[in-house]
């Protein structure tokens, strides 16, 4: 188990929307703000509250696709691919030499992962860039 999986899902959509989107976190006592680069204050990242502008990813579908996009901008779908592979499949250990191209069950097996799953792996990918 890695130490994102501790974290609750508001915790994880604010590392989300800092490390993977590289967005700006402002920190509040009733919940984080979160500004895009090409947007003025957005998302709200308040507890329990459901916003109508909410970025949750770790469980909406909707806001996950968007961190899909952004793993595919920034060129590390295999390194993604690979951890969501860990994750989901529990696999002890993976092979850095394996890509997507040389294991494409391992393209669709994100769809059976879920949008938390998702943002794990993709935390972890982000992390492990050169």
């Amino acid at each position: 188990m890695s130490d994102y999986e501790k974290l609750t899902d508001r915790e994880i959509d604010t590392l989300m929307a800092e490390r993977v989107m590289g967005w700006r976190v402002e920190r509040h006592r009733v919940g984080d703000w979160l500004y895009p680069p090409d947007r003025s204050r957005m998302f709200a990242c308040d507890g329990e509250a459901v916003t109508s502008c909410q970025f949750a990813p770790s469980w909406n579908d909707n806001a996950a696709r968007l961190v899909r996009d952004r793993i595919a901008e920034l060129g590390i779908v295999d390194r993604w691919a690979m951890q969501l592979d860990r994750i989901v499949w529990e696999l002890p250990q993976i092979d850095p030499d394996m890509t997507l191209s040389s294991e494409p069950a391992s393209l669709m097996r994100y769809m059976q992962a879920t949008p938390r799953q998702q943002c794990i792996a993709a935390l972890m990918a982000v992390e492990a860039k050169p």
